[in-house]
């Protein structure tokens, strides 16, 4: 005879507040998220149901600056669960840092930069190949890692073109992971066209 789980219903509701300053380029934020009897894989790969309530809260702030032609795209979150069923990152940040202007008389849009995420270290979920799945784990942390990418995009009349390398500090800092044991994509490189055509 088949044994069977039965679980209760999850349910979730959030609240969320933001104040935005669109003269000075600034917003700040706040989120709370209650889920009710979550439902995860634990480390033994076995579905599981909290039987409380679990919150999870998170904060943001978010200012850009410019400086002429150079901007300086800034966000970084907060965030924290009340309970050790999810495991999150303390912080979260994002950052830009580009050049935008107009070349070959002002017909050719310009951007280049470098974006730049980080998070703070955390048990992060373990991914199961086996299963395609991902379970809850306590033993291996990751992050604490500046994951940078570099860019150039560009416009011209109803054409976009942009160049990208992603991860561009891959192996100068030590390994990323996007999960325990899954160590993330090296140094790579996409080029891509954007043309609208009208009719």
């Amino acid at each position: 005879m088949n044994k069977k789980n039965y679980y209760n219903k999850v349910s979730k509701t959030g609240l969320q507040l933001c104040y935005y300053d669109s003269k000075n380029k600034f917003s700040v934020g706040g989120k709370l998220n209650q889920i009710n009897y979550y439902v995860y894989f634990d480390s033994t790969f076995s579905p599981t149901q909290f039987d409380s309530t679990l919150y999870i809260y998170s904060a943001f702030i978010q200012k850009n600056f410019r400086l002429k032609k150079f901007h300086f795209n800034n966000k970084i979150t907060w965030q924290q669960a009340s309970k050790d069923v999810i495991h999150l990152p303390e912080f979260i940040t994002h950052h830009s840092l580009y050049y935008e202007d107009k070349w070959f008389k002002k017909v050719m849009d310009v951007q280049i930069g470098f974006d730049v995420t980080y998070f703070s270290s955390y048990y992060a979920d373990a991914y199961m190949p086996a299963l395609g799945l991902y379970y809850w784990q306590n033993e291996k942390k990751i992050g604490n890692y500046p994951f940078i990418d570099f860019f150039f995009n560009m416009k011209i009349k109803h054409a976009r073109i942009f160049f990208k390398t992603e991860h561009v500090n891959s192996g100068l800092m030590g390994a990323y992971y996007l999960a325990p044991h899954n160590p993330a994509p090296d140094r790579s490189i996409k080029v891509g066209i954007n043309w609208t055509f009208y009719d």
